[in-house]
């Protein structure tokens, strides 16, 4: 028991130092997110392939960010599709983007990339849509799925760091998209 506490508090500590790190604003440069997509992929080999989970992507483009934050950014995403995928089924990522108006997220007179991040997973109940990007807001308890509720958070600092949006849909036992709006 005091291992496992001891585990869960160093977890803990890890996340809320990337939580930390988040925050802080990178020197800014062109980011090619295939290369960043390439070393996430790298970094959860072990766990596509423990999950023989199966990732399509079409090429992305190159943005003005922080190529750390994204890496960040992009492992908590898929990370979390890895994870949050239903027993019965083998984990599917699909990454695609397009340009769109600003006016699809009320920022008129912008254009965006809208990079979609989608997956077949077990989805999450609509009630909760607007809470997920909290900080330590688990829908789900320890024994069912790890973690400290800190990752979604992350990923919506890293946004605010880029003048972007991220948002989600999601059904219950169909999955969800991770929507992520990056100014051109």
């Amino acid at each position: 028991m005091i291992n496992s506490s001891a585990l869960r508090l160093n977890s803990l500590v890890d996340d809320l130092v990337k939580y930390a790190f988040s925050a802080a604003k990178d020197d800014e440069n062109e980011v090619d997110l295939n290369v960043v997509l390439e070393e996430v992929l790298d970094d959860l080999e072990l766990s596509i392939k423990e999950n023989t989970a199966l990732i399509d992507i079409v090429p992305l483009p190159t943005i003005i960010g922080s190529k750390i934050q994204m890496r960040q950014l992009f492992s908590n995403l898929i990370s979390n599709a890895i994870k949050y995928s239903r027993h019965d089924v083998k984990p599917e990522i699909t990454i695609t983007y397009s340009v769109v108006d600003g006016s699809e997220i009320q920022a008129s007179g912008k254009k965006y990339y809208k990079i979609c991040i989608s997956d077949n997973g077990i989805g999450i109940d609509a009630m909760h849509l607007s809470k997920i990007f909290t900080i330590f807001q688990r829908l789900h308890m320890r024994e069912e799925y790890s973690g400290n509720g800190i990752g979604l958070a992350i990923c919506r600092k890293i946004m605010d760091n880029h003048q972007g949006i991220i948002d989600v849909e999601s059904q219950i036992n169909q999955g969800s998209i991770f929507n992520l709006y990056f100014p051109i």
